[in-house]
């Protein structure tokens, strides 16, 4: 893994941490509520979180997926903010302001990682909203500590089920594209291939995607389908391992998406998940929203996890 609090180790040289950094804190600008940045320590090393919305509502932790960070939707920020106190986690070894360190997601690391994130937070119980690689976290946490977890969101999560190789090799292919040429137009087709047919990305998705394919280095262990040396699939969760994981639970599966057929994911949903309360599945969901199932979708999961 990565050295433990190293915070530019994984932007791109020469100028990927100036042009990380400038989007970032570009896209903190455009918030219509208020917010406030911290940094809370943890054995992986400094974690950046912000933390927005109303003072009064509940306190929610929103966990992003894989290559990505929250800060990338202000628009969602901005939904959840005037429904409750919303702490965006920069993850670890993903873009954003966090450490740069990257455990072996086969160990515990991860787990460990959010509960420590909890603990600076002063969260003796967390209600989650989890996004794809997220969600996985969130099942970390699930398997190691599970009464740390009021009640969770799932959306369009991992680790219920394995991520199908076609999609893998579409996705690292995409991705090693965007990568190269660095250029909107492959960032876009990376979102494409990830959205529902015939549906749109969101732009600040589109936008994130071309920002962090010039700025970061990928983490793509998770999406490699091989265990060779060096590498680490992120793996499923069995129902044994969340059986004291009782925390009311909702996942959003998308009817296109690639990765995670929602078939399989809500039979397996219903069987490792003891506090399962329903899979809803959006029929114009793919593993990358649009602009046709935003608003409904984020407004589901808000109801759900604020009450």
């Amino acid at each position: 893994m990565t050295p433990q609090g190293d915070m530019d180790s994984l932007f791109l040289k020469p100028d990927g941490r100036r042009i990380f950094l400038e989007w970032y804190d570009g896209m903190l600008g455009r918030l219509d509520v208020p917010w406030e940045a911290r940094y809370v320590r943890t054995r992986q090393g400094n974690t950046h979180v912000v933390t927005c919305g109303a003072g009064d509502g509940p306190d929610v932790v929103l966990l992003p997926g894989l290559g990505t960070t929250g800060v990338g939707m202000p628009a969602v920020l901005g939904q959840a903010g005037r429904r409750c106190r919303l702490h965006v986690v920069d993850v670890i070894g993903q873009p954003g302001k966090s450490a740069h360190s990257r455990p072996d997601p086969a160990g515990p690391g991860y787990g460990q990682w959010v509960a420590d994130v909890l603990d600076g937070l002063g969260i003796a119980k967390a209600r989650i909203v989890a996004f794809s690689f997220g969600s996985w976290l969130t099942l970390a946490l699930a398997s190691q500590a599970p009464d740390r977890i009021e009640r969770a969101a799932l959306a369009i999560p991992a680790g219920l089920v394995p991520m199908t190789n076609d999609a893998r090799l579409v996705l690292v292919h995409q991705w090693l594209r965007a990568t190269a040429l660095r250029d909107p137009d492959a960032s876009r087709a990376l979102n494409r291939a990830l959205a529902a047919p015939g549906h749109e990305p969101m732009e600040d998705l589109v936008r994130m995607t071309e920002i962090t394919a010039r700025s970061f280095a990928p983490e793509i262990r998770p999406l490699w389908p091989f265990d060779f040396p060096g590498t680490s699939p992120v793996r499923v969760y069995h129902r044994e391992e969340l059986a004291r994981f009782t925390a009311p639970t909702l996942v959003v599966a998308g009817l296109h998406d690639r990765l995670f057929p929602f078939e399989s994911l809500a039979r397996q949903a219903a069987r490792v998940l003891p506090g399962l309360v329903e899979v809803r599945v959006d029929p114009y969901l793919g593993h990358v929203p649009s602009m046709d199932c935003f608003d409904r979708t984020v407004d589901r999961i808000l109801t759900f996890v604020c009450g």
